[in-house]
């Protein structure tokens, strides 16, 4: 064997252990990091304090050491407690108003005040003495993360009740985005590292050098609208830099301005540039790839329906429906953000009646919260967020505590 063999074949021994210490250490890193149920891309930043400000409202953002934005809850329950598990999207986050006007802690309220004065005989014959409701909600969420924080932390809770709030706006292309242009090669691999806790950890912490105190995803953001910006999400989904700059070009400039200052939630204006046909497909259903989507959506609400089943724990799906829905002015801002809308839209019931089709022959609990904000002529969501209003948390968690002691799901 000459020098220059020998000499590689120590290079590859080498190299062989430095891999399999590599690998090690990353096996190790990724068990310690589930362990310790830390993913941190699943929640928003934890421990921050931030202050979000737009034309329609400004409130303080405020998260605990997991990044929920909720009071610090620990794992272990307390005797006599009923828990009760909210996750869902910016909804559940509370994007428009304060942390105490959410439907969840409205809930917590009326659930503990009817406790005490013993009109809760469901938990009060099984001796409960505190109602305890954790929220789980991040910005840009959709059934497959809601999955992910039910496996990560719901069930480390120990709840005796899970509420998912599936928005009806945008949660199916939330799961899978249909009007994108990608190979199943690298869908597979991008949904692969997303799994990866590590590879979770390290991009987040790379992304936060020089941040502080910020949310992450959030809607309200210096953001300019011009194809710079837009153009490398547009071009994902088969749209030339002609085409789009002729869509801004054909946008209200009062809004463009709202937008480029930060006032106004950015993601409205994004996907009515991008893909405006995209309310007229999540209420309606009727192309290929729309369907898609909503195979991959029931999916995830099976596998949910069957993790909480699996662990002896009910689970309950709150159907929230976007404001197009509910009355003219949402649907007339609507369109003249640049979406594709049509008066069967403000009528419809088509996506929430796809959803209890499916739900009835899976053995699913759902509760619509449709019909009664059709009927409530109030102000219930912002005009230009398209978030609830306080207002419309207050008559979600009245909604809720009705159908959870009328149904019998507290018992």
């Amino acid at each position: 064997m000459t020098v220059l063999t020998k000499k590689l074949k120590e290079i590859a021994i080498n190299l062989s252990i430095l891999l399999v210490v590599i690998f090690l250490f990353f096996f190790i890193f990724e068990m310690l990091l589930r362990n310790a149920v830390i993913n941190p891309q699943l929640l928003a930043q934890p421990n921050i304090h931030t202050q979000l400000n737009t034309s329609e409202y400004a409130i303080t953002i405020t998260t605990n050491s997991i990044g929920a934005r909720d009071s610090e809850h620990s794992f272990a329950k307390e005797k006599n407690t009923y828990r009760i598990v909210v996750i869902g999207d910016s909804f559940v986050l509370g994007l428009g108003i304060n942390a105490e006007d959410g439907f969840q802690k409205k809930l917590e309220q009326k659930l503990d005040e009817a406790l005490k004065t013993k009109l809760l005989q469901q938990l009060s014959e099984k001796s409960i003495a505190k109602i305890e409701v954790i929220s789980l909600g991040n910005t840009g969420y959709g059934p497959t993360q809601y999955k992910q924080l039910l496996k990560t932390y719901g069930l480390k809770y120990d709840p005796d009740l899970i509420i998912v709030s599936y928005f009806v706006g945008n949660d199916i292309v939330d799961v899978r985005n249909p009007y994108l242009q990608e190979n199943k090669i690298n869908r597979f691999f991008k949904d692969l590292v997303k799994r990866i806790y590590v590879f979770n950890y390290l991009s987040l912490h790379l992304s936060r050098l020089g941040q502080s105190n910020a949310l992450d995803n959030s809607p309200i953001t210096k953001f300019p609208i011009d194809v710079a910006n837009l153009y490398p999400i547009a071009t994902k989904e088969g749209i030339s830099k002609d085409e789009l700059q002729k869509r801004i070009d054909a946008m209200d400039p009062i809004l463009l301005e709202e937008v480029n200052k930060g006032s106004i939630n950015v993601h409205e204006l994004k996907n009515a540039l991008i893909h405006p046909q995209i309310t007229h497909d999540v209420l309606f259903l009727d192309n290929e790839k729309i369907q898609q989507s909503w195979k991959e959506t029931q999916s995830n609400l099976i596998a949910m329906n069957a993790i909480a089943k699996n662990n002896n724990i009910l689970i309950v799906f709150m159907l929230m429906p976007p404001s197009i829905q509910i009355a003219e002015k949402y649907h007339q801002y609507s369109k003249k953000v640049g979406y594709e809308i049509s008066d069967e839209m403000l009528a419809t019931t088509m996506p929430q009646d796809f959803f209890k089709e499916f739900a009835e022959k899976n053995n699913l609990f759902v509760i619509d919260l449709l019909p009664l904000l059709r009927e409530n002529k109030e102000e219930l969501y912002y005009l230009k967020d398209g978030h609830f209003t306080p207002l419309g948390h207050e008559i979600a968690a009245d909604y809720l505590f009705i159908n959870l002691e009328e149904k019998g799901l507290l018992s």
